[in-house]
């Protein structure tokens, strides 16, 4: 079993050190996304004996059983199986996007699409819990002056949809973990905005709040099935996880990334 995504993280992270950031203004300005065209949110728990495996937090990250709305598919399962209540929540999300606008550059590639994934550790209420921020554009993250204050690697990701039977897939690769979504995804009754907030993993002098809104977000109700493979960290938390619910499909025209740094 290889676990390397805590040292392929922080060896990004030097990296990125070494070769500085952009001017204040630069990093401040939000980073534009123009066509989402897929993309889902995973949601899963973590024994709390694997944390030990995990990047670490250097916070405490409360059980799924401490958080005040859990999600309600995580949710419904302790219910019936309670003894998962002292696990702790986990939760991925990727977006395939046309084109991303960010310090000033434009990352776009006419023969595969951008990706941007947000891992958190601990649920979104728990104010312990962090994210990391992945993307398939090595330099994204360095030119936007945010490599200084969080841990971060690229990735890999692909997305195909059949046009004559609607099937979709996503495929990402991230350390030695596969992950692939496939199925349909039905249409939404109505548009709804969606924002949310997560607290990247890093330094405690320099926190880190990164907002993802997309105004519009069309994603319907999906059916389908996600398949876990390989020996990479990401791949023993998720085959281990008494669930892995797929939720949250994203499609927009437009959408931004903002980034805080608060006090």
């Amino acid at each position: 079993m290889r676990l390397t995504v805590r040292g392929l993280a922080l060896a990004a992270l030097g990296t990125f050190l070494a070769a500085g950031s952009l001017p204040a203004q630069d990093a401040a300005a939000p980073w534009l996304l123009e066509s989402v065209r897929g993309g889902f949110c995973t949601d899963f728990l973590i024994h709390p004996d694997s944390l030990r495996l995990a990047p670490p937090t250097r916070t405490q990250l409360a059980p799924i059983s401490a958080s005040r709305s859990p999600e309600p598919v995580l949710a419904r399962l302790v219910d019936g199986e309670p003894e998962f209540a002292a696990w702790v929540p986990s939760r991925l999300c990727l977006l395939h996007i046309g084109t991303i606008w960010a310090g000033g550059r434009r990352y776009h590639d006419d023969d595969k699409l951008q990706g941007l994934l947000l891992w958190r550790l601990g649920a979104g209420d728990d104010p312990g819990a962090r994210t990391i921020l992945f993307a398939t554009s090595g330099s994204l993250l360095r030119r936007t002056g945010l490599s200084d204050r969080a841990v971060v690697e690229s990735f890999e990701a692909d997305y195909q949809v059949d046009s004559v039977s609607g099937t979709t897939l996503s495929r990402s690769r991230i350390d030695e973990t596969y992950l692939r979504w496939d199925g349909t995804v039905l249409p939404a009754d109505s548009a709804a905005d969606f924002e949310s907030e997560w607290r990247l993993l890093t330094p405690p002098a320099s926190p880190t709040l990164v907002t993802l809104t997309l105004p519009g977000n069309g994603g319907g109700r999906m059916s389908g099935s996600i398949t876990v493979t390989g020996d990479g960290l990401m791949a023993v938390l998720l085959q281990a996880s008494p669930i892995r619910w797929a939720s949250i499909w994203f499609s927009a025209e437009r959408g931004t990334v903002e980034v805080r740094h608060p006090e």
